[in-house]
């Protein structure tokens, strides 16, 4: 069974921390790899977090240094296993499917959302967006104040209008249906 060792943050870096180990070894806790209290960490700026010992598994070592993660194997497996289905998900999904899909997150160049009961995740690009990028597809095309009706948290049926690869997968573009949109002012 895998064993978790103590290591010091002994700096900082742009994708997370440099540990120190007890044996002298140094490696990378990249933010994919910390946990939430760990990433809040990070995102503070002041340098209170340096000395500060945490517990963690060493996943890649070699000649340059190590990679560690604050997750053991399993976890890191079930994660993996969840990312790929996420991915396989977004690759097959054929363009027309509707769904049910909870926005997770409004921006200003659209809503990040994903399905209620299932893997799909994608994006409800906002109108400008779509202008911006003269994407044709109808259904991707939503006036401004049904895209101001839409927030955070709202369940919202979509069609899946666009997908785009990408290096690490596809990228799944959803139109909301007129009377979702109106629907989401009212709820």
């Amino acid at each position: 069974m895998e064993s978790p060792i103590s290591a010091q943050i002994a700096g900082r870096f742009d994708l997370g921390f440099i540990l120190k180990c007890s044996d002298g070894r140094t490696g990378e806790l990249r933010v994919p790899e910390m946990s939430p209290i760990t990433r809040e960490l990070d995102s503070d700026a002041a340098r209170s977090h340096i000395g500060k010992v945490l517990q963690v598994y060493t996943i890649l070592q070699n000649h340059t240094g190590s990679l560690f993660s604050e997750f053991p194997a399993a976890e890191r497996n079930q994660r993996d296993h969840q990312r790929k289905q996420i991915r396989d998900t977004q690759r097959d999904v054929i363009i027309g499917t509707t769904c049910n899909v909870l926005i997770t997150r409004k921006l200003t160049w659209g809503c990040l959302c994903r399905e209620s009961d299932g893997l799909l995740e994608g994006v409800i690009p906002a109108p400008s967006t779509v202008l911006d990028n003269k994407w044709p597809e109808r259904e991707l095309h939503i006036s401004e104040s049904q895209w101001e009706s839409l927030e955070q948290n709202a369940i919202v049926t979509v069609v899946v209008a666009r997908k785009k690869e990408v290096d690490w997968g596809h990228v799944v573009y959803f139109g909301v249906t007129v009377s979702s949109a109106m629907s989401s002012r009212t709820a």
